[in-house]
């Protein structure tokens, strides 16, 4: 439905998408950012925009119902007005981490300080670190990026690196979430960025979430550390520092968008399929690229016909089989075979390797990568189509450049050509 409404200045509205808003009069203010006569908003099912009128306004809004279109009393707290002041008084370079719960409004907080302090004059850069709602990047990502300009959402921001974690949730890999931040950190400040504002992921419950967000401040050693609550749910999170040089800024969490599982879901497979549109299939030789996160390519091939013990207990050959000094890497057929715990521990014993790991062909299939080059610099994403173990050649479907690949990250997730998540893989 489209509506045309006049506005006074001052007034605020949330918006919740799917909507479109054309602006045919006046100025409005989104976080921060100003928008003018004739300019579009498109604002995308699953999110919502906090706008304020900042004069006499009209605007024209498509919206699905009547209930997308929310008066509000201010568009963020007052609170987070006061904590730009600290922009004025903070030594620099500087390190912000955000913290939050879901849907707390971290993101539409990290782009609310990001425009005050860009329109102060800073070098600010972005980490967006929230791997299952990317904003800069793509999902599965540590993304970063420097603000250009003022923006109405983080997506705005250009991107200028990221590190594949390779799964959607940081609850599966740990270590990656943290790795990638690291490197994203001493990209900024490689690139003289004075203050560096990271949005983390929402997940700060359980011992996991406690270890990873307590590895990640101890690795950062930020002077400023931001929680942003309801109420006082992620205080535990906060305690281990209380008495550290990082200064704790409590703000409050505004009136949000709550977003469903099918939401995000959705969210994410819009921005696979935009980085897949327009790929085609490439092949490339383990001689031409190296592999990463995938134990495949990292040992030496063994004919599989050296491992009868493997076919008595499986009942068929190996498809493929590399040797390392520490593991034994085994690919069976795409038939129904029963691995057991039991039966690994045994080859374990009986083959005299700390490790054996097991896969079947159809585990590769839809897996997705994300591409280097020489320097390390991601160059784009693809999913694996098919591994041709005889020749040791894989083929990917990507819209990034043949010649710039030189490294394939492996991801525990699969997902379509078309953007669909397929769920996850066995460790590869």
């Amino acid at each position: 439905m489209k509506k045309t409404i006049e506005f006074n200045p001052n007034q605020t509205l949330l918006v919740k998408g799917p909507a479109r808003i054309r602006i045919i009069k006046g100025e409005i203010s989104i976080l921060g950012n100003t928008l003018g006569k004739e300019e579009n908003i498109v604002i995308t099912m699953g999110k919502a925009f906090p706008i304020k009128t900042v004069s006499e306004t009209t605007l024209e809004i498509y919206v699905d119902n009547e209930e997308a279109i929310e008066s509000l009393e201010e568009p963020f707290p007052k609170q987070w007005v006061i904590a730009t002041n600290l922009f004025d008084e903070m030594e620099t370079p500087t390190i912000i981490p955000i913290l939050g719960d879901v849907d707390s409004g971290k993101t539409s907080l990290t782009a609310f300080l990001a425009n005050a302090a860009f329109k102060k004059g800073f070098k600010v850069a972005v980490i967006d670190a929230d791997v299952g709602q990317s904003s800069i990047g793509q999902p599965c990502f540590v993304s970063m990026g420097f603000m250009e300009k003022t923006v109405s959402v983080l997506s705005e921001v250009k991107l200028k690196a990221a590190h594949f974690v390779g799964s959607n949730t940081p609850a599966r890999l740990l270590h990656r979430v943290i790795a990638g931040m690291g490197m994203m950190v001493k990209k900024a400040l490689e690139n003289n960025a004075e203050i560096v504002l990271i949005d983390t992921s929402g997940w700060v419950y359980g011992r996991s979430a406690r270890e990873l967000k307590t590895s990640l401040i101890l690795m950062l050693q930020p002077r400023i550390l931001i929680a942003l609550q309801r109420g006082s749910e992620i205080e535990h999170l906060l305690a281990p520092f209380e008495d550290s040089l990082a200064k704790i800024i409590r703000l409050p969490a505004p009136k949000t968008y709550r977003r469903n599982r099918e939401n995000r879901k959705f969210l994410r497979e819009i921005l696979y399929r935009k980085s897949l549109e327009n790929g085609r299939e490439i092949t490339l030789n383990l001689e031409q690229i190296d592999l990463r996160f995938t134990l495949l390519g990292s040992g030496t091939q063994v004919k599989p016909e050296k491992f009868g013990e493997i076919k008595q207990i499986f009942g068929y050959f190996p498809v493929y089989i590399e040797e390392s000094a520490d593991i034994l890497y085994i690919v069976l057929p795409d038939e129904e075979i029963r691995i057991t715990l039991e039966i690994i521990k045994y080859l374990e014993n009986q083959l005299g390797k700390n490790e054996v790991y097991i896969v079947q062909k159809r585990d590769f299939e839809n897996v997705l990568v994300a591409f280097q080059d020489k320097n390390n610099e991601y160059v784009g994403i693809g999913i694996v189509k098919k591994v041709n173990f005889e020749k040791r050649e894989i083929t990917f479907y990507t819209s990034a450049e043949k010649e710039k690949i030189r490294f394939a990250q492996f991801g525990q997730i699969k997902v379509s050509r078309e953007g669909e998540e397929l769920g996850y893989t066995k460790i590869l």
